[in-house]
């Protein structure tokens, strides 16, 4: 059997480099889509260094890294000191790894498949006849089972067991026993642990109905549970204001009351001082004997206190 020599020209020859090239493309293509017929076991990192070797192919072609083959001691460090076919499809399997950079992440399986692959292509285009039938064999990948493609969330489902609570009282928390959560697809539906709950912060701070949302792979659903008062929860009673000493009940131009101060009285015998925006305020007007009379509502939580200013 004639030995082949794979010399400087024929490796830099135009159409050998731009087939051998799209040839390198296709196969690194071939395994990107095996790679995500993995489904939730897809290694993205793995992906991501196919598509960079792809990238640099055809950026950058295959002429800075072909050479080497013939290259008599790159050859000899691999330890390929005869001229066989063997040896240079061993040796241009070896650049195929370069390219996509043996010290990356990629596993050993991978770089194994890289080669028996690399050898196989280089055999078939140089001299398809010079390697045996049986170590032809011996070079063919193990075939990969296709595993089933990931099933497409739809949306999610929300069920309620006799534990699920629907009324709190003032100040307790959100308890999540008996809701159930259900990731629905096209083939059914299956339980999940992994969702989140959106309430009002602090949840139950006062009484009446209040929304609870609950997410989930990027879709929610929402339900309402009933805040009531319990006999141990203050109740607010009614507010009052207060103004220093001296304060002027007449105005002229518009009311000044940044002197007062505005409380609410609760039925445990407490008072809190509320803020400017905590209480709402109305201002209306109207003339009583060509004189401006103004009266000022305080509301809050329900309970409202009203008093009057006179135009001076």
């Amino acid at each position: 059997m004639n030995a082949i020599t794979v010399n400087r020209e024929i490796l830099l020859c135009e159409d050998f480099t731009e087939d051998f090239a799209e040839k390198l493309c296709a196969f690194l293509n071939s395994l990107i889509d095996t790679e995500l017929e993995k489904g939730d076991k897809t290694d993205f990192d793995l992906i991501d260094e196919y598509a960079e070797a792809i990238n640099f192919i055809r950026e950058n072609g295959t002429a800075d890294i072909l050479p080497v083959i013939s290259d008599r001691e790159f050859t000899d460090k691999l330890g390929m000191k005869n001229k066989s076919a063997v040896p240079k499809i061993a040796a241009a399997a070896a650049v195929i790894i370069a390219v996509i950079g043996i010290n990356s992440a990629v596993s050993q399986e991978i770089n194994v498949n890289l080669i028996e692959k690399g050898a196989m292509y280089i055999k078939d285009l140089f001299n398809p006849q010079s390697v045996s039938e049986e170590q032809t064999e011996t070079t063919v990948p193990p075939t990969e089972e296709k595993t089933a493609a990931p099933e497409i969330i739809t949306s999610i489902e929300l069920d309620y067991d006799e534990n699920f609570r629907t009324e709190y009282y003032v100040g307790e928390n959100f308890d999540r026993r008996g809701l159930n959560v259900y990731l629905i697809t096209q083939n059914g539906k299956t339980r999940t642990d992994k969702y989140e709950i959106i309430t009002e912060s602090p949840f139950a701070q006062k009484a009446g109905e209040q929304a609870v949302t609950i997410t989930a792979e990027g879709f929610s659903k929402s339900f309402t549970v009933r805040i009531i008062n319990s006999e141990k929860t203050p109740v607010l009673n009614s507010i009052y204001a207060t103004f220093p000493n001296g304060f002027d009940f007449t105005y002229r131009g518009e009311p000044d009351l940044s002197g007062m101060r505005v409380y609410a009285v609760y039925s445990d015998g407490n008072e809190k001082e509320l803020s400017p925006g905590e209480y709402g305020l109305n201002i209306s007007k109207s003339r009583v004997l060509l004189k401006e009379k103004t009266t000022v509502t305080i509301e809050y939580g329900g309970c409202t206190c009203s008093f009057e200013l006179q135009e001076g």
